[in-house]
């Protein structure tokens, strides 16, 4: 695993979190840290670019769901940008795409 696989940018008064192509059980761990730190920032949104992911798996749109649960409750809006197909197809598999709020 390299490091520093997501990368972070401020936009707006939000932050966008660049997502890497193989986003797998590989890099929940770091994953997880990066939202524990989205939370504590607590911007006004923040957006999950997805357009480079070929790999997806269950770990992370689980970590996911518990980020956006948790996320609303802050009142942090949580939205996906560039879905891939990857990333559409595994989400309606696990039936998560209405809960993640994908627009595949």
């Amino acid at each position: 695993m390299t490091e520093n696989q997501f990368q972070v940018i401020d936009i707006d008064g939000g932050k966008m979190l660049a997502c890497p192509e193989f986003f797998d059980i590989s890099v929940v761990a770091e994953f997880h840290q990066v939202l524990v730190n989205l939370l504590v920032e607590k911007p006004d949104a923040i957006t999950f670019d997805v357009a480079n992911v070929e790999i997806i798996d269950t770990s992370i749109l689980q970590s996911a769901c518990a980020f956006m649960h948790d996320a609303e409750k802050e009142g942090i809006v949580v939205e996906w940008k560039n879905a891939s197909e990857s990333v559409c197809q595994s989400a309606q598999t696990l039936g998560l795409d209405r809960f993640l709020k994908l627009a595949c």
